[in-house]
Parts: structure tokens; C-alpha cells; sequence
């Protein structure tokens, strides 16, 4: 316990039985001597001494308690006086954290700043640079931060006018996300960005800063138009082929061409929707080409060229040969497939077969000797021999030759001396 809280209460403890000793002494005095009056005249008549040691009971407890209130006043100031300095070296430590933890964050956000790949930024409305990191300087071609305020934000846009609507849609939208525009370089270069900015507002509501964040994409934007080009001129040759020219993308028509929908009769519309499927297209007795094609084509690897058969809307069959490969489209693989009509073809094939058969039915059994040459000509244009290519069989039996004798021989050969016979021409 506090020494000066023991010193209030010993006073008390003191003072206390002192005036207990005195009021017991004066309920005696007062009931022997007969009254207030004669106890006092007994007092006063008494030693001066014992007068003064009545009067130091009396006043004793007074002073005492005096005391304690005093040494309780000091006591609760004191203990104020404790609280606020414990309070003031609390508030003290808390800003010194404050003070390294702002620091530490200043060191972080200045080390993220210096190192981010993005050209990062801050400027005011007016294109006044505050404050910019190296990747922002390599992007428009600075060397220092002195050369970049020098130029100002606003220099490295075309236009100003390109430059004042950005602001003003910062002001309005309080950030632009992913903003593709270009930009010039001290030298002159024009570059396109994906620029990011938000706007700091006052009290107000009133734009006075803008951070900026910049990635240079000049070389994404020129690949992007020659592949745009090369995507033009693709879909105008495609346009354009008199074969079926069609992309297939996980089992999806993506892209057709104006001979597909002449062929199949179905739209472009119904063709790419994501409810039509390509094997409505196949004849059923395909199916199984069709889908080992995939198959392989799934695998990584080219095929030949097939023939198939695929159905129309109003259902009738075309024959087809199917060259097909593997390609990127939109990032991801596909198969680009050529479809070459050859239904006209293969009725003509089938014409000629039949047309072959009838003549040769004919040419085995007439009657005759019947040899089916090639003529050979000199420098002249003179002829000078054959060479047979089919013979009959009255052929074999006028001429006593074997048709497997004298297939792709020349006359000279199959018949020796007939150079020297007078009945050559004839023959020839």
C-alpha cells in the first residue's frame, strides 16, 4: 500500500480515538461536577497545562482528518498525474508504430512503384507530370524524370483534344479501365497503349490528381492487323472458291462460306448455330470416315484427302473428296476443311464405265479382226509405225497373233520383217 494512503488512515485511526477519549471524559466529567457550566469552570480552574491538553484532543482528530483529506487530494492528483503521462507515453509509442508503419509503406509502395513492368504515373488535370517510374520513361522514351515533366502527359497524346476528353471522362466516371489509344514517343514514334487511369477528388468532388498505369501493346496491335489482313483475304478467296469451305471447332461450325449454304441449302445462320449438328451434314454410310478423321485430327495429326458423301436440307446426297487441316482460330485449334463437289464427276465416271462396257461387249464379238492402235509419227509428221493397244479376239484368230504378244509392242515388233514387205503400207 501506498505509504502516504497509510499516513491518511493512521491520522484518521488517531484522531479518531482521541475524540472517542474525550467525549467518554467529558460524559464523566459532566455527570460528577453537575453540568456543562461546572465542568468547564473545573477545566479552566485546573493546571494551564491540562487546559492545553484538552484543547490538543479537541482540535487533534481535526487536524488529522485535515490531513488525510489533504494527503487524498495529492493522492487522486497523483494518481491523474499517473494516467495522463501513462496515456501520453501510449499515444507517444502508438505515432513512433505509426511513423514506421507509414514508413515501411512508403518504402514498399516506392519499391512497387520503381519495379512494376506497368508504366505507372501521376499528373495533375492540367498534364503536368508529378511523378513517374522507369517503366513509364522507357515507354515514351525518356531518360529521366526532369526530361518526362519537361515533355508534360499531355505532348505524348496525338491530339489534345484525345488528350482533354480522357480528362474529362475521368471527371466523370472517376476511372477509365482498359483504354486502348495511341501515343507518341519523344521522337516522334507513334505506339498503342492499354492505359488505365483514376482520378483523385477533393472535398469537393474536384479532380486535382490522376495515376496512371500504361502497357505498351504496339506489337499485339500489329499482330493483330496482319492477322486481320490475313483474315480478310482469307474470307475474300473463301467467298469467292467454287468449293464448300468450312471451319469446325469442338464439333462446332464456326465459319462457312456463300458455296456452303449454295450446297447444303441451310443459311450461315443455322450452319454456325450452337444447336445444329455437323453430322446431320454426313450421309450415314460416311459416319465412320468422318469421325476417324476426328479422331486423328484430335490426336495432332493430318490426314489425306477422303471422299464422302454429305446431305443436304432437302436430302439429297453429294459426293464429295474432303481435304481437311489442322489450324488456329480464336486461340485455340480447329479444322478448316475444303470440300470439293465431285457429284457431276462421278456421273460421268459411272457413264463412261457403263458407256465402256457397252462397247466393249461390241468390239469382243464382232466378227472381224479388230486392233485398237496408237500411230507413231516422225520428225515430219510422217507415219512411221503403231502400237497396239487392244485387239479382239478375231483378231488372234485371222492373224494367228496373241493378243498378250503384241499389247504395247510396236507393229515392227510384233510382226518382224514386215519393214521390208511390199503389202507394208498396206498394212500400216
Amino acid at each position: 500500500m501506498n505509504l502516504k494512503i497509510k499516513e491518511y488512515w493512521l491520522g484518521l485511526a488517531i484522531g479518531s480515538s482521541g475524540w472517542i477519549v474525550f467525549i467518554l471524559y467529558l460524559f464523566h466529567e459532566y455527570s460528577e461536577l453537575g453540568g456543562f457550566s461546572g465542568l468547564l469552570s473545573d477545566i479552566i480552574s485546573k493546571d494551564p497545562r491540562l487546559l492545553f491538553f484538552h484543547v490538543m484532543i479537541v482540535f487533534a482528530p481535526v487536524a488529522s482528518m485535515y490531513f488525510g483529506y489533504i494527503t487524498e487530494k495529492k493522492i487522486g492528483l497523483q494518481k491523474e498525474l499517473n494516467k495522463s503521462d501513462k496515456q501520453l507515453r501510449q499515444e507517444l509509442l502508438d505515432r513512433e508504430k505509426a511513423q514506421k508503419a507509414c514508413k515501411i509503406s512508403e518504402e514498399k509502395y516506392r519499391s512497387f512503384f520503381e519495379h512494376d513492368l506497368t508504366g505507372d504515373f501521376i499528373s495533375t488535370p492540367s498534364g503536368q507530370l508529378i511523378d513517374c517510374n522507369p517503366a513509364f520513361l522507357e515507354i515514351i522514351g525518356c531518360r529521366s524524370l526532369d526530361e518526362a515533366k519537361s515533355v508534360g502527359l499531355n505532348s505524348i497524346y496525338p491530339m489534345t483534344e484525345k488528350f482533354l476528353e480522357m480528362v474529362d471522362r475521368v471527371r466523370k466516371e472517376k476511372k477509365i479501365v482498359n483504354y486502348e489509344h495511341k501515343m507518341l514517343k519523344i521522337n516522334g514514334d507513334i505506339i498503342f497503349v492499354n492505359e488505365n487511369v483514376v482520378g483523385e477528388f477533393d472535398e469537393q468532388d474536384k479532380l486535382v490528381k490522376m495515376r496512371g498505369y500504361l502497357i505498351e501493346i504496339t506489337e499485339r496491335k500489329k499482330a493483330e492487323e496482319s492477322l486481320k489482313e490475313s483474315e480478310d483475304k482469307f474470307r475474300s478467296l473463301a467467298e469467292q472458291s467454287p468449293n464448300m469451305i468450312f471451319i469446325n471447332q469442338r464439333r462446332r461450325i464456326v465459319y462457312v462460306n456463300k458455296r456452303c449454304e449454295e450446297v447444303t441449302g441451310y443459311t450461315k445462320k443455322e450452319l454456325c448455330s450452337k444447336n445444329f449438328d455437323f453430322m446431320d451434314l454426313i450421309a450415314h454410310e460416311s459416319w465412320d470416315i468422318v469421325k476417324e478423321n476426328l479422331i486423328n485430327h484430335l490426336r495432332g495429326e493430318e490426314i489425306l484427302p477422303s471422299e464422302y458423301k454429305i446431305v443436304t436440307k432437302n436430302g439429297k446426297e453429294i459426293i464429295g473428296i474432303h481435304n481437311t487441316k489442322l489450324i488456329d482460330y480464336g486461340g485455340e485449334k480447329a479444322i478448316l476443311g475444303i470440300i470439293t463437289d465431285i457429284t457431276e464427276r462421278k456421273k460421268a465416271e459411272r457413264a463412261l464405265i457403263m458407256s465402256e462396257g457397252k462397247y466393249r461387249t461390241l468390239f469382243e464379238s464382232m466378227l472381224e479382226g479388230f486392233a485398237y492402235c496408237k500411230m507413231i509419227f516422225d520428225e515430219n509428221d510422217n507415219p512411221i509405225d503403231f502400237v497396239y493397244l487392244d485387239v479382239n479376239d478375231s483378231f488372234e484368230r485371222l492373224t494367228g497373233l496373241k493378243k498378250e504378244d503384241v499389247l504395247g509392242k510396236k507393229v515392227t515388233e510384233a510382226i518382224p520383217g514386215i519393214k521390208e514387205s511390199k503389202d507394208r503400207k498396206s498394212v500400216v
